[in-house]
């Protein structure tokens, strides 16, 4: 087992254990990260959710950093529905992620105005659902993306072999 699955593993049983220490752990160490970046010049953007879809904005972080962005993506339509109805901190900027499960979701959201992630198959189209598709294979700076966009993905690794509708024709 790799390093960063071990680290992973860690961190999703200190979790599992003790919410509160890990929210207060997670709490200083963007306190930190944030000064460091500052000094150098930078600012901090943070995305907690990497590989799982927990909802953040249960546990305050958000608002313990109310000039740093945070970003995430979703696949809780629930979720996106709170954030275009203004219910979460100013600074917590979701995408909806579709899938080959959520397409209706994705395509209701879509309509609504939310951002919502896609993956296409060989080249990004200029429109879906009736958004401008920008590319999201440039940055993961999400919080920057135009209110209302499309962020196309390429496929890519084994998803390029997907045929179960998670990768978009």
């Amino acid at each position: 087992m790799s390093n960063v699955i071990k680290g992973r593993l860690r961190k999703t049983k200190m979790f599992e254990d003790d919410e509160t220490r890990f929210v207060d752990t997670i709490k200083d160490e963007i306190g930190k990260a944030i000064a460091w970046t500052e000094s150098k010049g930078y600012k901090l953007a943070v995305r907690l959710n990497g590989t799982s879809d927990v909802p953040w904005e249960k546990y305050d972080i958000h608002a313990s950093y109310p000039t740093t962005p945070f970003y995430d993506y979703s696949k809780g339509a629930h979720r996106i529905d709170k954030y275009l109805s203004g219910r979460l901190e100013e600074n917590y900027h979701l995408t909806f992620s579709r899938d080959e499960q959520n397409g209706k979701e994705a395509k209701r959201l879509a309509r609504k105005g939310a951002n919502v992630a896609a993956v296409f198959r060989s080249e990004l189209p200029e429109t879906w659902q009736g958004r401008d598709v920008i590319n999201g294979d440039k940055n993961d700076l999400r919080f920057k993306d135009p209110k209302g966009s499309v962020v196309g993905l390429l496929a890519k690794g084994s998803a390029k072999d997907d045929n179960l509708g998670f990768v978009l024709n």
